[in-house]
């Protein structure tokens, strides 16, 4: 199909009058079904962007593309705020429809992280404000429009300094009738609780949560899409950050709503007056101080007894992380067995056996839940530091990621929130590891994976995602591969899943990417013999089996209708 007919719809574009004023000059950005070309008005000698959206694409994907750049469009056409980008005019045509905007040069605040790695504090809070004033100007309008998608990604610095937010695709206006929201949407690691189901419609504080965690990554580095996805104290990475910013940042990411500041202005304030919040820090630390003396003296006192307990404490501590792992297999209450593992944990924190055993027992439902998810990051939190400097860090991290791809749950069918989470464990897994590990290859494929799903609705977007389809192709071929090998059915028949999956969401991006038709032919149907060999009936397995079974036809359907 398709890689070279929407190339030369493309290249024919170049030096096209549309609607009789915008010249187009050049393409800085193409996907999919949309490009962002650069285009001169000819009437006022002025540059603008000019993001062309095809209106072809039937299925979901298409639809939903199409859907986000018109309520983009829709949306900034009726703002006017110097930090917002302007739509000009929205011209639709028979194939295709013409959103013309402001041209931003400059960077995104996510490129400048990966060049810089944090920016400086005062900066930082200076663009904290600027983000409140905007985001002020958003909740002020009837009805308000609730942003939900702050990130630095989203932000860009213009080539003198100033901040503009741009990328409006899942902003939404506020209803207040509304219980909650109808769909879950945002970036995992940036979204608030809410955003996700259970707590209620997005409101500004779900804002203000968004914009607190963007701030923590611009001010500490830290990216929360990666281990140990938590967002800690900015101190905890930096003593000589500001205990007031802390306490900023810190109020503006509390999972419930009414414990973060109620409004942008609010949060500007504070922003403002961060310094009041560092005098009430140093006074109270000078309490501190003196307590610690007092401890300090009583501590002396204790010394002579510890030194000489020492010796018998370390030969228990042997026998009692012993015992705890063995008594993890003599029961069957799946409680009892988290229990026994934790104390294991609790007794040698540096050593990765007690850990290992506690994904094992995770593993058994075949959920990894939110619950358990929590109790494996408090302890590897804890002591992460000690972890990494055993000689098993790197097959840990690539069995924590095993537990978050194939177990951790999620609303979608192929398990997006897991795939996400478990980018920075494989990652982990192969910066640790050494080439003569044998998971190094397994962990590699997996990630590869992972940065497909983290990076494909943002390439689209930005046209930039050539090339990412062919990858992830080849990626679902090695995890065919390796599926082949695995010892448990679930995880093979979730990887045949998973090719069925992509398939039929992406067989059109596939033929346009240059993958053949053979190739993919080749990866489903060897997907779907190991499927077949698995034999498994009822429970989550036999679930997965069932829907294989059933999309069997409709996926070869999709590879002969993409390559047509």
């Amino acid at each position: 199909m398709a890689k070279k007919e929407i190339n030369s719809i493309s290249d024919s574009l170049i030096g096209t009058l549309i609607d009789g004023k915008y010249r187009i000059l050049e393409m800085i950005g193409k996907g999919g079904m949309s490009g962002v070309f650069l285009a001169q008005d000819e009437r006022l000698n002025k540059k603008w962007a000019l993001k062309v959206i095809k209106k072809t694409g039937e299925d979901r994907e298409g639809r939903a593309v199409i859907n986000s750049a018109l309520t983009e469009a829709n949306l900034l056409k009726k703002l006017d705020h110097p930090l917002l980008p302007r739509i000009v005019d929205i011209i639709s045509g028979d194939e295709m429809i013409f959103v013309v905007m402001d041209y931003i040069e400059g960077e995104t605040l996510a490129r400048y992280l990966k060049r810089e790695k944090k920016g400086p504090e005062s900066k930082v809070i200076e663009w904290g404000i600027a983000l409140c004033e905007v985001l002020e100007y958003l909740h002020s309008l009837t009805p308000k429009i609730i942003y939900r998608d702050m990130k630095p990604g989203n932000v860009m610095l213009t080539k003198d300094g100033r901040i503009k937010l741009i990328d409006f695709g899942i902003a939404r206006e506020y209803k207040s009738e509304n219980p909650g929201d109808t769909v879950c949407l945002g970036t995992k690691g940036y979204a608030a609780p809410e955003q996700f189901g259970g707590s209620g419609q997005s409101d500004e504080r779900t804002d203000i949560y968004c914009l607190g965690v963007t701030l923590y990554h611009l001010v500490t580095g830290k990216n929360p899409c990666e281990p140990p996805y938590r967002i800690y104290p900015i101190r905890h990475w930096d003593q000589s950050l500001s205990p007031g910013l802390e306490a900023v940042i810190k109020k503006c990411t509390q999972a419930n709503p009414i414990d973060r500041y109620q409004s942008a202005a609010e949060l500007k304030n504070a922003l403002n007056n961060y310094e009041k919040e560092d005098e009430a820090y140093k006074k109270k630390r000078r309490g501190h101080i003196r307590l610690y003396k007092c401890v300090m003296l009583f501590s002396a006192l204790c010394f002579v007894t510890g030194v000489m307990a020492g010796e018998k404490y370390i030969s228990a501590e042997e026998k009692d992380y012993d015992k705890y792992l063995s008594r993890c297999d003599m029961t069957a209450d799946e409680n009892l067995q988290r229990q026994y593992a934790c104390h294991a944990v609790s007794v040698k924190p540096g050593d990765t056996a007690g850990y290992e055993k506690l994904i094992e027992i995770y593993k058994k439902d075949g959920v990894f839940s939110y619950d358990e998810e929590s109790e494996y990051l408090t302890l590897y939190e804890e002591n992460q530091d000690l972890l990494r400097e055993s000689g098993e860090y790197g097959r840990l991290c690539f069995e924590t990621g095993k537990l978050y791809w194939y177990y951790y749950p999620s609303d979608d069918e192929i398990g997006l929130s897991g795939m996400e989470s478990s980018r920075g464990w494989f990652n982990n897994a192969i910066s640790y590891g050494s080439e003569s590990d044998d998971y190094m290859v397994t962990a590699r494929i997996h990630y590869g994976g992972g940065e497909f799903y983290h990076i494909v609705t943002s390439s689209m977007e930005e046209g930039t995602d050539d090339g990412i389809y062919r990858a992830y192709a080849e990626t679902l071929s090695s995890l065919v591969d390796y599926a082949l090998y695995e010892t448990s059915d679930y995880v093979k028949l979730q990887v045949c899943r998973l090719v069925i999956i992509s398939t039929e969401s992406y067989g059109y991006r596939f033929a346009w990417d240059g993958v053949t038709g053979e190739a993919l032919t080749d990866t489903v149907n060897r997907a779907l013999d190991i499927a077949e060999s698995v034999n498994v009936s009822g429970g989550k397995s036999g679930e997965i089996k069932e829907y294989i079974s059933a999309h069997r036809s409709s996926v070869m359907d999709e590879i002969e209708a993409a390559y047509e």
